[in-house]
């Protein structure tokens, strides 16, 4: 089980799906929750500031300013938490963007799990570029909160994206504290060229999940390399991705169903009610699997009304 967490506060997005999932799952986990809030400093100084006392002070207004954004942030994380039964520490930081990035990155290694909010596309944001840095530089595992996120975290419905790699395996043992208390399991392969090695093909996955009392299924999703696959894919086929945009741990998770906001209109970062997904492959697959989830979660739900 985690038994300390760490959680970004975001201070220039909205910080209500980092709040109220890393409380929800230190309540369910029992697990102490570290909360760091960074308010970011400009670097950039006018030009009218060419004296030195005149720079000296301009630097001290915005490191007040950035640390008061992260103390506001941190307040609402506080309100939230005073109210759950958890045990909990703040801390604020006024940073530049690159030395916040270090600290918060460096303090994501001592914790068994990292809360961040999941990025919004077309926004700049230094807050935008915490959690990919995280991801990558944690060497632990990290959990993506949609900015959707509302209410109590409870991944009750999770899938498994597996492939038969070192970081697949990596990924499954580290979330194994949430499979242990999902209701239901899909093991979720991609069809391609790339054999699985036989060893660590799905049975065997399906065999290792049943000794541990984890029952699962498993649904196979057309790939890139497949020809029957979607057609956004195949229009990737010609792009080459980076070895290292592989992760060893995202989960999403969203309630229940809500009035969608304006800007998520489409629900492209949604996998649906209550799914979550366990994942170690590229990072352009995954709105393709997270897709597969939400279809998945559709069809459990119509074979319910049945």
């Amino acid at each position: 089980m985690f038994g300390n967490i760490l959680v970004h506060i975001p201070t220039e997005l909205s910080a209500r799906s980092a709040v109220n999932g890393s409380i929800s799952l230190a309540v369910s986990t029992k697990a102490q929750l570290d909360a760091m809030a960074i308010g970011y400093e400009r670097t950039i100084i006018p030009l009218i500031a060419s004296a030195g006392t005149a720079v000296a002070s301009i630097f001290e207004v915005e490191h007040a300013k950035a640390l008061e954004r992260a103390e506001a942030a941190l307040r609402v994380f506080e309100l939230e938490a005073g109210n759950s039964d958890i045990r909990y520490t703040t801390r604020a930081l006024s940073a530049i963007p690159c030395d916040g990035r270090e600290i918060i990155c460096a303090s994501a290694r001592l914790h068994d799990l990292t809360v961040v909010t999941q990025p919004k596309r077309d926004h700049d944001s230094c807050d935008n570029v915490i959690p990919h840095e995280i991801l990558f530089q944690a060497a632990g595992p990290v959990l993506f909160m949609p900015h959707t996120f509302y209410g109590a975290f409870s991944a009750k419905q999770i899938g498994i994206r597996w492939d038969g790699s070192r970081l697949a395996a990596r990924a499954l043992r580290d979330a194994m504290p949430l499979l242990r208390e999902a209701d239901a399991l899909t093991i979720i392969t991609i069809t391609g060229p790339d054999a699985m090695p036989a060893e660590s093909s799905t049975e065997h996955v399906l065999r290792y999940l049943a000794r541990s009392g984890l029952p699962a299924k498993v649904a196979s999703v057309p790939g890139i390399g497949d020809p029957t696959g979607p057609p956004l894919d195949r229009s990737r086929r010609g792009h080459r991705s980076s070895g290292n945009g592989r992760v060893s741990l995202l989960l999403a998770e969203r309630k229940a169903p809500r009035p969608l906001d304006a800007h998520d209109a489409s629900g492209d970062d949604n996998p649906g009610p209550n799914v979550a997904l366990i994942a170690s492959l590229p990072m352009r697959l995954f709105r393709h699997v997270l897709a597969a989830c939400r279809r998945l979660q559709l069809d459990r739900c119509h074979h319910d009304r049945h």
